[in-house]
């Protein structure tokens, strides 16, 4: 049985058509991993990148000794509640920052020395502000202030050009009154 020309002509555009099919859906399956892959990298490139930078800036920093009698002599005798809200609000007038809500999490005590106790109080607080750079001023005037302030937790988000934001702190007394 011998094909005829149309035959062949059929078989032959069948064949081109598979192979065409072939190579098509593995350019389409591997071209979407290649494109995948491509991103990983870029984002590992710049995920290296900012592990570099840190790196640096940690390195640049060294380790700084503090005395700890500074550190004694930046807690008060009390904890006062009304100086921490007075804390707050001169840091958020101060960056144009507004905080809409205050919660204390725990009041504890820690033990310095054998003969010296401190009290801890551990707020959160969240607000929101018009840009970064008053969030940065913010907490840099918390840092700054005369009380010892230990941020614990540090979370912002930016939604609609505005940042909202919460922080967990820690401020130390050497006495306490029941807030």
């Amino acid at each position: 049985m011998r094909l005829t020309n149309i035959q062949k002509r059929v078989i032959m555009s069948w064949v081109i058509l598979l192979v065409f099919l072939a190579a098509g859906s593995y350019l389409f399956v591997f071209k979407s991993q290649i494109n995948q892959l491509e991103s990983h990298e870029e984002t590992l490139s710049l995920e290296e990148q900012k592990e570099g930078v840190f790196m640096n800036r940690i390195k640049e920093q060294g380790t700084e000794v503090v005395d700890v009698s500074s550190i004694r002599s930046s807690i008060p005798e009390s904890m006062l509640e009304d100086e921490i809200i007075h804390l707050l609000n001169q840091a958020a007038e101060a960056s144009l920052t507004t905080v809409y809500s205050y919660h204390y999490a725990d009041q504890s005590m820690i033990t310095l020395q054998e003969d010296e106790e401190v009290k801890q109080l551990t707020m959160e607080i969240s607000g929101d502000t018009p840009s970064i750079e008053h969030l940065n001023q913010f907490v840099r005037k918390l840092e700054s202030s005369n009380r010892f302030i230990n941020i614990l937790m540090f979370d912002f988000q930016v939604r609609n050009g505005k940042i909202t934001f919460q922080i967990q702190f820690q401020a130390y007394s050497r006495k306490f009154e029941d807030i």
